[in-house]
């Protein structure tokens, strides 16, 4: 019985699949497969280093204040902006790797 039902299921194998492979799982599913801890580990790295950088920016903004108001102002969006745009940035190089659209 054992031989019959190992035959039946290698016989429902793709041609050029292994034995130890299962049904509609490539090489190329099997890379991915830690993509979702390693956007963990990205994400959680993007907002340690965000919070770091929002702790320092008041000191920064009150120094450059004392040169220049708008330069202070330009500091501060910037930060904030930056924030956005490393996700952005993130999520486009994503896109592009997966075969999306940019």
């Amino acid at each position: 019985m054992k031989g019959k039902a190992l035959s039946k299921e290698m016989s429902n194998q793709m041609p050029n699949q292994t034995p130890s492979e299962e049904p509609g799982v490539n090489s190329e599913t099997k890379k991915t497969e830690d993509s979702p801890k390693s956007a963990l580990i990205a994400a959680a790295l993007i907002m340690l280093s965000v919070f770091a950088a929002l702790l320092l920016v008041p000191m920064l903004i009150e120094w450059l204040a004392q040169y220049n108001e708008w330069l202070a102002y330009t500091a501060g969006a910037l930060t904030i902006l930056s924030f956005f745009a490393v996700f952005w940035l993130r999520a486009r190089y994503q896109r592009k790797r997966d075969g999306g659209n940019v």
